[in-house]
């Protein structure tokens, strides 16, 4: 029970008594000190309540804020993977065309639609970060992304004979990796599903893995943690890399807890996977060849 300070007390009777109400002064000073004890805490119990309901209110407003900034983020998170996947395929075959007999002219029209979809990206990127539209700005000149020079070391001799897994529910990525991967005269297998992929990978001993996330009946996440726990070390090691168009996926715990050696974010240039599979593809992870 709530106890009164008595200067607390002794201000609420001399209050009381200075009312000039006859029937209050009338009273024993014992009883209007309880009553003035009552009326207080009353007033006590009152803000209390009324403060409990503010905290409710406040909480309830919280989550909902939560809610609708979760609600945008996972709105913005489906809308990435719906823009870069079709990007993926506009960044890549145009970078293909460009190994095959062009005129002058079409190389310049090749230009214009590979500038165009790095200013696309680059506007998403800006909405998905900040929420808002970013400011009108003139067209800046974009110099060719993949020099003669980058083509020239891609067909070198390095990637050859490589072989190389590539799982993808997409079939124009898939068509993409088909091209790159054939001109680079490596060996390699296609799935459609996460299944699939690891189907392959038990029946064979690969140089690389190239895994999309988001795929049906097996992830690409699931598909990593059997590979890494194979009961056989030299494939368990086996360099796996991501392919995903869902900017938030590499940050979550359950993607760094997969085993992923690391991850190429949708769309790509052949030169980012190129470099990212050398990096990977060193003496002393590269899986040791049998003969099946």
């Amino acid at each position: 029970m709530h106890t009164l300070a008595p200067g607390t007390t002794y201000v609420l009777v001399s209050m009381i008594f200075a009312s000039g109400n006859p029937v209050l002064s009338a009273m024993p000073l014992a009883v209007v000190s309880l009553t003035a004890s009552l009326v207080l805490l009353a007033l006590l119990i009152a803000a209390a309540y009324y403060i409990s309901r503010l905290k409710r209110k406040l909480r309830n407003l919280e989550q909902e804020i939560i809610q609708q900034a979760t609600s945008q983020q996972e709105q913005l998170t489906r809308l990435s993977k719906q823009v870069r996947t079709p990007l993926t395929a506009v960044v890549g075959f145009s970078e293909q065309l460009r190994h095959t007999p062009l005129l002058n002219d079409q190389h310049e029209l090749l230009k214009v639609v590979d500038d165009a979809a790095v200013e696309l990206m680059k506007i998403f990127d800006h909405v998905y970060a900040t929420g808002e539209a970013p400011p009108v700005q003139p067209p800046v000149p974009q110099t060719m992304i993949i020099t003669q020079r980058e083509i020239d070391k891609m067909n070198s001799d390095f990637m050859k004979g490589k072989y190389v897994l590539v799982a993808d529910d997409q079939e124009m990525n898939l068509l993409l990796m088909d091209k790159i991967l054939t001109r680079w005269q490596c060996r390699f297998d296609k799935a459609t599903d996460g299944a699939a992929a690891y189907e392959l990978f038990m029946a064979n001993h690969y140089d690389m893995i190239l895994l999309d996330l988001q795929m049906p009946r097996m992830t690409g996440i699931d598909v990593t943690k059997r590979i890494r726990a194979d009961k056989d070390p030299l494939k368990a090691r086996v360099p796996v890399l991501a392919l995903t168009s869902d900017i938030t996926m590499p940050e979550t715990e359950e993607f760094r807890l997969a085993g992923f050696d690391d991850y190429l974010l949708k769309p790509f240039r052949e030169k980012d996977i190129y470099h990212t599979i050398v990096r990977h593809l060193t003496t002393e992870n590269t899986p040791v060849k049998r003969s099946v």
